[in-house]
């Protein structure tokens, strides 16, 4: 966009401004609950707000072009308006946030731009339009941390709290959807109706895509098999209970975001370009998701916990925002669905940008705010070890994952529960795990443990190699597992192939094998294998 266009959409001579907002704790508001409808509300609320209410409020409101919407989506927004303009909008921005949802709040800057700087930024450190808005960015880093107040509702004596959030004074009475009913305070008795509402937008868009872009995959054939379209989940139990075998009753939290998509977008030379990129994120991110749900989901029927035979999506879309990704899927195909999305969005970008991710598979009845501080913890480690030794090129996708059964000690301190876990304190100081794992690694340990359990392969044998790379190290376990191969003897032998499949998928050398010697330690991948087996679902 040079000049012209903002002569065109402003008029001659208007001053101009960059202004860019991010919604404020975000995760904070939308985790706040326990209860899915909730969770589903929250980010229908800030959605809504990002997509339907900014551009209301812009062209409605201050009657400004469509194109000074550069970018509105995930809980940011970027906007060139004229300056006269840009604080009363700020204003109405922020006062709209706290209307709509009670107590999130929009943190909101704007500069006044000097003529060329849309085009050229600020040379030298910040050359470019991409490098005008990284330096915005440190501004509103610094309003966001310098916020003054936040709003605050505080419990009086005698007063009960919301049963949901525990935070604020309850006000009403609201039924659940198994029947039930609770005491709720304003905030959250919003997020419950909108919540249990009409359809959410993600869930509209995926059932779009399946009609146009996935007619022959295995969720689109299920939709065309019956009239209507599923309904939305009631709850995690629902999505738990679509997964399968010893996998029913939990569920997959994936938690995705690209690498190096700030410096990406700081490249960008013009808003032109800016806006451009920034569409061309929010459709891949959207495509890889809805592929990687129809290759492996399908609706699902069932008994549901308000004891009514319903017809269901059992996957809940939380965000797409950008590169941003949050997604619940039934604990059997949580992995598969976040090497896939992580694949097709590498591919839709030919490598020059990926998609690294966490999974948490956890029990239907832990609250999700624990998930999420849980993926947090897994996603900073993926990334951190995709980082490592990266220079001048894209980082690659990595993907970490961990499964919590009710017995676990599992916090969000992830690094103290895997040296706890994972870590053996002899001589050679063993790895029992590979995590995280770039995407053709994982997908070929998925393939191994789909394999195990099409096949039958005892399990009782990958138990005992599980208990000998913990118990013995490297040498007597390495020395076990050459026992067994010899025992093994004859074609087509499970342990054998076994072997082989797991020394040629995972490019593990025969003579460490089930062991790898890679910088300066030994790690092995039979743990991280033994832990997924069971939430796997067959071909």
């Amino acid at each position: 966009m040079d000049a012209s266009v903002w002569e065109r959409a402003f008029g001659p001579d208007v001053p101009l401004s960059l202004l860019a907002a991010d919604t404020d704790r975000v995760k904070e508001y939308v985790f706040e609950s326990a209860r899915l409808h909730e969770v589903r509300g929250a980010s229908a609320q800030l959605s809504a707000l990002n997509e339907v209410d900014l551009p209301a409020l812009v062209q409605g409101q201050f009657s400004l072009p469509p194109a000074s919407i550069l970018f509105a989506g995930g809980g940011s927004a970027l906007l060139v308006v004229p300056t006269d303009v840009a604080g009363p909008l700020a204003s109405a921005i922020q006062h709209r946030y706290l209307q709509v949802t009670g107590v999130a709040t929009i943190s909101v800057v704007h500069h006044p731009l000097a003529p060329g700087q849309l085009e050229h930024g600020l040379p030298p450190r910040h050359p470019g339009f991409g490098g005008l808005v990284a330096w915005l960015g440190y501004r509103l880093r610094l309003a966001k941390e310098s916020r003054p107040v936040l709003p605050f509702l505080s419990i009086p004596a005698y007063v009960q709290a919301c049963t949901s959030c525990q935070r604020r004074p309850a006000t009403q009475e609201v039924p659940d959807p198994d029947g039930e009913t609770r005491l709720l305070c304003e905030v959250c008795r919003r997020k419950a109706d909108l919540g249990r509402g009409e359809k959410p937008r993600y869930l509209q868009a995926f059932e779009a895509f399946l009609r146009s872009s996935a007619a022959d995959t295995p969720y689109a054939r299920a939709l065309q098999a019956r009239p209507g379209t599923p309904e939305t989940a009631p709850s995690l139990e629902e999505i738990g209970q679509a997964s399968a075998g010893r996998a029913r009753g939990y569920v997959g939290l994936i938690y995705a975001d690209g690498n190096g998509v700030g410096q990406w977008l700081e490249a960008c030379r013009t808003p032109e370009e800016f806006a451009s990129r920034s569409q061309d994120l929010r459709r891949a991110s959207e495509h890889a998701v809805f592929g990687a749900l129809a290759r492996w989901l399908q609706p699902w029927e069932g008994r549901c916990s308000d004891r009514m035979v319903r017809w269901l999506h059992p996957v809940e879309i939380v965000a797409i925002g950008g590169d941003d990704v949050f997604l619940v899927v039934p604990g059997d195909v949580a992995l598969d669905v976040a090497a896939t999305t992580c694949q097709r969005f590498g591919d839709l970008f030919g490598g020059a940008l990926t998609m690294s991710a966490a999974v948490l598979v956890m029990p239907q009845r832990f609250p999700i705010y624990y998930g999420r501080e849980v993926c947090e913890a897994l996603l900073k480690h993926a990334k951190a070890a995709g980082r490592r030794g990266q220079s001048g090129q894209a980082p690659p996708a990595m993907i970490d994952f961990q499964v919590v059964s009710g017995d676990t000690s599992l916090t969000s301190d992830l690094e103290a529960y895997r040296r706890q876990a994972y870590r053996l304190h002899g001589d050679f100081r063993e790895v029992l795990t590979e995590r995280p794992y770039q995407i053709a690694r994982l997908q070929a340990l998925l393939q191994l443990a789909r394999w195990m359990r099409s096949s039958r392969f005892p399990s009782s044998q990958l138990y005992q190699l599980r208990r000998a790379v913990a118990e013995g190290g490297w040498i007597r376990s390495g020395n076990w597992h050459r026992y067994q191969l010899v025992r093994a003897q004859g074609e087509g032998s499970p342990y054998r192939e076994f072997h082989e499949r797991l020394s040629r998928g995972l490019e593990l050398d025969g003579a460490h094998a089930p062991w790898r010697w890679s910088e300066g330690r030994f790690s092995t991948p039979v743990a991280d294998l033994a832990e997924m087996l069971d939430y796997v679902r067959p071909e």
